[in-house]
């Protein structure tokens, strides 16, 4: 029989699940982003305000499958293809750049005892949320634009270096040691190595079957690649790295073996994270948010504001790269994209705090204003953009 205890806190999440979109239509052509309501009816329904629901292992355990989910949807969407070349060259510069410029800031916050973990924080700093942009630049006819394919490039680095940082800092033999970096170089070159064979060795018959199952109960092509994230996840954890980067991975090899990732295929692996597993980190992630914490602290509530503006003149930096590929109307624009932070950051923060080595004060602040910045820089970029030039120079 089902324990009640641990099916009611599900259904409570399930229907706030089904709330969150319906409150977003009420939003009208402003496009809240779903991930962002229901993060915010997470908190109401938690226990500091509405004590609704608290978070159960279960829900902790569904949270995290949710959260590989996330990354291995962006890890599809990323079609290397197109990003290949001068933007992603670009792309891995600036995000250099915005890493060594959050890591200055943060040890002179440190300095300030403003904050005691400056790595996680410098990294958190210097995230960006394409999973968030995507729709954006997509529904603005911006995606296939050199300003779109150069914003994707560099939203795109500001997840995947961030992920291999944390995963360096927190791999099993300590912060950042020979161990480490070999065993995310092999982690990463065995990856490499897979997917060029598997893109090189494609039979006729494999792949005729695969097309097949697509439209039967099998499901085969989605079982195979459910089946290839969890594999990465494991290995991942068992090399003792983060999970998201397995879960990354795993996203960008389906995409490259499915030809960028099919329409088809990926709408049905949307379909199953956004529909099911995604809504449950969203959710669980307000549910823990301390609330109560932050109205009380005066220091939490003023760390929102800097945040924010840190997040803008971190992931504003690398324009010095892009002075002469964009219009100077696009800047703006592509700072503000750049700067649209929020899935890495709150796993970060939920990293750091679980490992003790960040505040809950600084975690609060960082997820308050990354929240912030998926309400407002997206909007703020797209019409900063309809006022400028729409083309790259």
């Amino acid at each position: 029989m089902m324990d009640l205890d641990q099916a009611a806190p599900i259904l409570w999440v399930l229907f706030l699940a089904v709330l969150a979109p319906v409150i977003a239509d009420l939003f009208g052509k402003a496009r809240v982003p779903v991930l962002v309501i229901e993060m915010i009816l997470g908190i109401l329904a938690g226990p500091d305000v509405l004590h609704w629901v608290s978070v159960t292992p279960t829900l902790e355990t569904l949270s995290h499958y949710g959260l590989a989910f996330l990354f291995f949807l962006v890890g599809l969407e990323l079609q290397l293809g197109r990003l290949w070349g001068k933007p992603l060259v670009l792309a891995t510069e600036g995000w250099l750049i915005s890493l060594i410029t959050s890591l200055i800031i943060v040890f002179i916050l440190k300095m300030a005892d403003l904050v005691a973990s400056p790595l996680f924080v410098g990294v958190a700093l210097s995230t960006s949320a394409l999973g968030i942009l995507l729709p954006a630049l997509r529904d603005a006819e911006e995606i296939e634009t050199p300003f779109g394919i150069l914003t994707v490039a560099a939203a795109a680095m500001g997840e995947i270096g961030p992920i291999v940082i944390i995963s360096l800092a927190l791999s099993s033999e300590g912060l950042g040691g020979p161990l480490d970096v070999l065993l995310i170089g092999a982690f990463i070159g065995a990856l490499i190595g897979a997917t060029l064979l598997a893109l090189r060795v494609q039979p006729p018959e494999v792949i005729a079957m695969l097309q097949k199952h697509m439209h039967t109960s099998g499901q085969l092509p989605i079982r195979l690649a459910i089946l290839l994230l969890g594999l990465l996840l494991l290995l991942s954890n068992k090399l003792g790295l983060e999970s998201i980067l397995g879960a990354l991975a795993a996203g960008v090899i389906v995409g490259l073996l499915s030809k960028e990732a099919d329409d088809e295929l990926r709408g049905r692996l949307e379909s199953l994270g956004f529909g099911l597993f995604i809504p449950f980190f969203s959710i669980v992630t307000g549910l823990k948010f301390d609330i109560g914490g932050l109205l009380e602290s005066g220091a939490a509530l003023a760390r929102i504001p800097l945040f924010m503006i840190l997040f803008l003149i971190v992931r504003g930096a690398p324009l010095i790269l892009y002075r002469k590929i964009l219009d100077r109307q696009q800047w703006m624009p592509f700072a503000y994209a750049s700067a649209t932070a929020l899935p890495l950051v709150i796993a970060i923060t939920d990293i750091g705090m679980k490992n003790g080595i960040m505040r809950s004060e600084t975690a609060a602040g960082l997820i308050g204003a990354a929240t912030l910045t998926v309400l407002l820089y997206p909007s703020l970029a797209l019409q900063w953009l309809k006022k400028g030039s729409p083309e790259a120079t």
